[in-house]
């Protein structure tokens, strides 16, 4: 009983340092009705800003009101014979201006070894980010984000990690002509049990280019440090084309690649996606005339 009320505790006192995180950068920004521009809010139809593929997560919210819905499947070659596929699901709601909330799951996994397969339901994480500074000629868009991972998979089975995470982000993301460029900066608190947690930094590097036409292809390297015995540092990489059927409908496919090898070091793995923006659940007030 001790065990799992400073294990709660610690949980809590981590989701109190990510909301004073986010609220610590709104208060060092304009007044929220002060932030907001004619582009973030829908005109004609709600536009899709996918965050898949890729490790990293770009600084620029999707637009007021807006729900998109995200979805992929993932196959990955694990040790020896062995195997996981992976679906994985993401919602994410334009809160305000610069606010966005997530809610990601992983709906389905299946490890398979020969002759046993374990399949079920995953680990869940609500995520929600602050952009505290868009682009401009000088400097990049940045953001600051939090995260929390919660336990819902079979960890017996290696559904899950039967463990709380915690991540706070720092995003930023800038535009060089027609290539787009976002880097983050990570830290992680990886529950291991008890109440004890180890923790690992990350650094990744994103670039989308425009190929042809509705095409565009990703490229993405990031570097995990060292977590424990378990888990050496390594290196990772997305390879990746995306295609925009509309302007709320995005595919993708490719594969993320190993660059490095060790003890818990991510394999190669093959991807598909799709990211949807559904709709407008609310709108922007109507703008009151000046003359009343």
């Amino acid at each position: 009983m001790k065990t799992r009320r400073a294990e709660s505790s610690r949980d809590r006192n981590w989701l109190a340092s990510g909301v004073l995180l986010l609220l610590l950068c709104a208060g060092l920004s304009k007044p929220a009705k002060g932030q907001c521009r004619d582009s973030d809010f829908v005109t004609e139809a709600p536009v899709a800003a996918a965050s898949r593929p890729t490790e990293s997560s770009a600084p620029d919210p999707i637009q007021v009101g807006v729900t998109e819905v995200e979805m992929g499947y993932t196959h990955a070659w694990l040790a020896g014979s062995s195997s996981q596929n992976v679906m994985s699901s993401l919602v994410k709601l334009g809160v305000w201006c610069n606010i966005e909330l997530r809610w990601s799951a992983t709906s389905f996994v299946s490890n398979g070894t020969p002759g046993t397969t374990q399949s079920g339901f995953g680990d869940n994480y609500l995520a929600s980010q602050y952009r505290f500074h868009r682009e401009t000629k000088q400097l990049p868009s940045m953001a600051a984000g939090y995260a929390v991972k919660f336990p819902s998979g079979n960890p017996v089975v290696g559904l899950g990690s039967g463990s709380t995470d915690h991540l706070a982000m720092l995003m930023m993301g800038k535009n060089f002509k027609r290539m787009n460029a976002v880097a983050n900066v990570n830290y992680f608190a990886i529950g291991q049990g008890q109440g004890q947690y180890d923790h690992k930094a990350e650094v990744t590097l994103d670039l989308t280019i425009p190929v042809k036409g509705r095409w565009g292809a990703i490229a993405e390297v990031y570097y995990d440090s060292h977590l424990n015995r378990e888990n050496a540092a390594y290196v990772g990489s997305t390879w990746g084309v995306t295609y925009t059927r509309n302007a709320r409908l995005v595919f993708d496919g490719g594969v993320y690649a190993a660059l490095s090898h060790g003890p818990g070091a991510p394999s190669n793995t093959l991807f598909v996606g799709v990211s949807y923006a559904v709709g407008t659940i609310y709108h922007r007030p109507p703008k009151k005339n000046p003359a009343e």
